[in-house]
C-alpha cells in the first residue's frame, strides 16, 4: 500500500516542492497530507509506516545525490551553486517536513520513544543525506571558502535539532 501511494500521491509532490519554484497549492498539499495520513492509519500501520519512512529515505539519498551530478566542474563556481542549491533544499525539507508530519508523529516518535535512535526525523533523514551526499562529497573542492565556515556548517549538519533559524546560516558564500 505504501509503495503505490509514495509513487502516485506523494513523491510527485515532493519533487515539485525540491525541485520547482511552483510552490503546491493547497489543495495538493491537502492531497499529499492526507496521503500520508491514510498510509500511518492503515490496519497494518507500524509495517506501512517503516516503509513509508524507508521510502523517504531513499528519495533524499537519490536527490541528493542528483545535486551533487548538477554541480559545476569549475570549482569557482561551486560555492555559489552550492549555495543555491542549499537554499532550495532547505526551504523543500521544510515544506516536506510538514507533509509528512503524521509520519514523524505516529512512527518516529514511537520508534524513539521506544529506544531505537536509529530512526530519525524526515527533516533529520533530509539534512543526513545533504551532509553525507552533497556536503561531504563538495567540501573537499571548497577551497576558496574559509575552512572554519567549512567546518561549522559540518558541524550543524551533524546536529539531530537543526532549527530554522540556523538554516540560513549554513551558505557557504
Amino acid at each position: 500500500m505504501a509503495q503505490e501511494i509514495w509513487n502516485s500521491e506523494i513523491v510527485p509532490k515532493i519533487v515539485q516542492v525540491l525541485s520547482s519554484s511552483t510552490p503546491l497549492t493547497f489543495a495538493e498539499h491537502s492531497a499529499a497530507y492526507t496521503a500520508v495520513y491514510r498510509c500511518v492509519t492503515d490496519a497494518r500501520a507500524h509495517e506501512t509506516c517503516r516503509e513509508l519512512h524507508t521510502l523517504t529515505g531513499n528519495f533524499f539519498a537519490e536527490h541528493t545525490k542528483s545535486i551533487v551530478t548538477g554541480a559545476p566542474g569549475n570549482d569557482a563556481e561551486l560555492t555559489a551553486y552550492y549555495d543555491t542549491e542549499w537554499d532550495r533544499f532547505s526551504k523543500g525539507v521544510k515544506v516536506v517536513d510538514r507533509l509528512m508530519n503524521q509520519l514523524n508523529r505516529h512512527y518516529v516518535r514511537r520508534v524513539r520513544d521506544e529506544g531505537n535512535k536509529g530512526i530519525f526525523t524526515v527533516r533529520n533523514l533530509a539534512f543526513k543525506s545533504w551532509k553525507s551526499n552533497v556536503f561531504d562529497a563538495l567540501s573537499p573542492r571548497l577551497e576558496g571558502v574559509e575552512k572554519t565556515r567549512v567546518d561549522a556548517v559540518r558541524e550543524l549538519l551533524t546536529s539531530e535539532d537543526l532549527l530554522d533559524e540556523k538554516l540560513q546560516g549554513m551558505r557557504l558564500g
